[in-house]
């Protein structure tokens, strides 16, 4: 089918819904057009930007009637950025959205219908939320070292960054001590197209307790060029650590690091209780209020655990092995690749007093191979996951259908991979027995979900 319309021709549309990453979906003469930064129930005048044989792309040049859900942006970066998609849409509406896009998602990609998709979770802050940012080195105006983000429209050009209304205050007044220390200082920026420079990137974290570590990811190890930065941050309320990570952006090249520039390299994060040691540049839940309510809907979904052996794969530091102990499970195996975070997952559950969790560094499908029986004898009745964007590889999921655990709770932030990964697990002997959407991303185009499979 030819595209009914052509670049640059003006047309006007309705807005009836939106689609899983962020555009507006319209019909013009039964055509798909996605119209990005549209909300559902504009009109809108849009000129067509790109055209595919089964869609057509626009841009809106005017809103001729704007939804009722349509808000003024908090942000002054908000459309230009590329961390927000839904600023412009009233908070209580995207959780209903979000739903909707994962419901759609697992149909069309999983060839999934008739899901039980339970009611969303709404996160309880949806600004000022975020406990990690990732901020790139650019040159200002003037010539002068300065963070920012990367552009909505075009991702390879960044722009000095003034806010960030989502990001938890205590990285907002870091952010800004360091991008004013940065602009006096003579460190360069790395360049993509040039491949030169020092400074690639720059992460901030921070905890439930306002405790922050800051991360300097650069082309070589010397760090040199950074310790006037550190002698001015030493002193900044509640930072408790810097350190420095290698990155020389070399395919299949491992990452150096993190080296320690002062102070320490890990943040203590609570969660239900529990007092766990997150290492610099190890994952972690990015909506410390949501993580805790992520957790428990993951474990009320495994099931009864009292007396059963569980797999926690893709475990990070621990949480959820730990959890699933405390709740009377007879043995816990924690998998996870990052060498940091699986002995992170070691050292916190020896401090919460667990002794029936056991952690293995490597590859899930890798270890799954080689896996056998629980050491308390039996099977593997559970199984948590709770992978990467990517999803699972062929070979992790066919070798976790082959050790047959009688429930499996699918923990995703991607529905993309989620679709694909349910449909070859249903395809393997489960059943799919229901999906929660939660937003553990408000204003973001990324929604979390889990998924709860049982043997069929």
């Amino acid at each position: 089918m030819s595209a009914p319309l052509s670049i640059g021709a003006l047309v006007d549309l309705d807005i009836t819904d939106i689609a899983f990453g962020g555009s507006g979906v319209a019909r013009y003469h039964g055509f798909v057009v996605m119209v990005p930064r549209s909300a559902p129930g504009d009109r809108v005048r849009a000129r067509v930007s790109a055209t595919h044989p089964t869609y057509a792309e626009g841009r809106i040049e005017a809103i001729l009637d704007p939804s009722p859900d349509r808000i003024a942006p908090r942000c002054s970066h908000f459309p230009s950025c590329g961390g927000c998609a839904y600023q412009h849409i009233a908070t209580s509406r995207l959780t209903e959205i979000k739903a909707g896009q994962v419901r759609e998602t697992l149909r069309r990609l999983g060839g999934l219908h008739d899901v039980q998709l339970l009611d969303p979770i709404a996160a309880p802050s949806a600004y000022a939320y975020r406990n990690r940012i990732e901020l790139t080195p650019l040159q200002d105006s003037e010539g002068r070292p300065c963070l920012g983000y990367h552009s909505a429209d075009n991702p390879s050009t960044v722009f000095p960054v003034r806010e960030c209304p989502i990001a938890r205050p205590v990285l907002e007044k870091l952010r800004e001590r360091l991008d004013g220390l940065l602009r006096l200082s003579s460190i360069r920026p790395f360049e993509p197209r040039t491949g030169r420079g020092y400074l690639r990137r720059v992460v901030l974290r921070s905890s439930v307790r306002d405790e922050t570590l800051l991360e300097f990811w650069t082309t070589t190890q010397n760090p040199g060029p950074l310790m006037p930065l550190v002698k001015g941050l030493r002193q900044h309320p509640g930072l408790r650590g810097i350190v420095q990570v290698q990155d020389r952006g070399i395919a299949r090249e491992p990452k150096r690091g993190p080296f320690p520039l002062w102070g320490k390299t890990f943040l203590r994060e609570e969660i239900l209780g529990l007092r766990l040691d997150i290492p610099a540049g190890s994952f972690a839940q990015t909506h410390s209020a949501m993580s805790g309510v992520l957790y428990e809907e993951a474990l009320s979904a495994l099931g009864e655990v009292r007396g059963e052996a569980c797999l926690d794969l893709f475990c990070g530091v621990g949480a959820l092995s730990i959890l699933a102990e405390r709740r009377g499970a007879r043995e816990v195996v924690g998998v996870e690749v990052d060498p940091a975070a699986a002995q992170a997952a070691s050292n916190n559950a020896r401090r919460a007093g667990c002794s029936r969790c056991r952690f293995v560094q490597a590859e899930a499908g890798r270890t799954l191979e080689g896996l056998g029986p629980p050491l308390t004898g039996g099977t593997f009745s559970r199984a948590l996951l709770n992978p990467p964007r990517n999803g699972l590889t062929t070979r992790t999921l066919e070798h976790l259908v082959s050790l047959r655990p009688e429930r499996l709770v699918y923990i995703s932030c991607n529905p993309a991979t989620l679709a694909r990964d349910l449909r070859g697990l249903v395809g393997g002997g489960y059943a799919l027995e229901h999906v929660r959407p939660l937003d553990l991303f408000p204003q973001t185009a990324h929604v979390e979900t889990v998924a709860t499979l049982s043997r069929a």
